[in-house]
């Protein structure tokens, strides 16, 4: 027994502390180092992150136009800031620690509900949703260029080079007023009858695949049309994004229904229900101070 006690002053000194809480934000990052700010890395593994998280068609034109170093020099920024934050210790702070709980939160919900969203976009869901929705898409339109000028015999004489052989591109980058397609041929890609001024789209419409028309007036001047083919319905490649985007948003709709409905949500001010072994208790007397349910007494004569 003696020696049990003697053990025992060594036994307290060899338990160790808890480990100290993890400091938010804190991460290891892996990959190509671009910058090291007061020894952590920005890595290109966090730039990526970056462009994952904005449109697909805005990191894709970062990419090619060679705007990456905005991203790493934001990030930097946020370095610096970062580290002085829990140099002054911010992290340590009940109300700082709220708004990081709360930020982690919603980082983790809104990737449950990217996720969710990604799973439900199949080929075989996007094929079906087109054959649900195929009479929404039988849509006829049209696709053309043009060559716009302002003098109607400017366009009668474009008409004629036309049809002696010039090259259509090269008449719509030298005379056409629209800068938006003059420098694409012309082409105004497929549309609908409804999306151009009316007299363009009831010329354009009314030709034949292959044909010339013109010049056609609008508000913007004479135009020389060529229409280059025509169909009568939008394919379902064509229709794709807006399919995607139903089914993900049909999906994460549902989810979260069947969560909510799956969790058990209770109002933190609704009262319990009174115990039914207390009722006796709670009973106030009857106003003669009888029992109730007590046989009531004969009035006196």
């Amino acid at each position: 027994m003696r020696a049990l006690f003697l053990t025992l002053p060594l036994l307290v000194g060899c338990v160790q502390e808890p480990p100290a809480p993890p400091v938010p934000g804190a991460y290891v990052a892996t990959g190509e180092q671009l910058v090291v700010v007061n020894g952590e890395a920005v890595t290109q593994e966090m730039v990526d992150a970056v462009l994952d998280r904005i449109p697909r068609e805005a990191a894709e034109q970062m990419r090619a136009n060679d705007q990456l170093d905005q991203i790493v020099d934001n990030l930097v920024t946020g370095q610096v800031l970062y580290q002085q934050a829990i140099g002054r210790g911010l992290h340590e702070e009940p109300e700082v620690q709220m708004l990081l709980a709360l930020a982690s939160r919603e980082v983790l919900a809104s990737e449950l509900a990217e996720r969710v969203s990604e799973e439900a976009v199949t080929d075989e869901k996007v094929a079906e949703l087109y054959e649900e929705r195929r009479v929404q898409y039988a849509r006829p339109a049209v696709h053309a260029r043009h060559i716009v000028v302002a003098e109607e015999q400017l366009a009668q004489e474009i008409l004629g080079q036309l049809g002696e052989g010039a090259d259509f591109a090269a008449l719509a980058a030298e005379h056409s007023l629209d800068r938006g397609t003059s420098q694409k041929g012309g082409d105004v890609g497929w549309f609908e009858r409804r999306r151009m001024v009316k007299e363009f789209s009831d010329a354009a419409f009314a030709a034949d695949k292959g044909a010339l028309v013109g010049p056609v007036k609008t508000r913007l001047g004479y135009h020389v049309i060529e229409v280059l083919d025509k169909r009568t319905s939008t394919p379902v490649e064509e229709a794709r994004p807006e399919l995607e985007q139903i089914l993900r948003k049909q999906a994460l709709e549902s989810y979260i229904e069947e969560a909510r409905q799956g969790a058990t949500i209770t109002s933190a001010a609704a009262s319990p229900e009174p115990a039914l072994g207390g009722l006796d208790e709670l009973t106030p007397p009857s106003p003669d101070g009888e029992a109730e349910g007590a046989e009531p007494t004969p009035d006196e004569p």
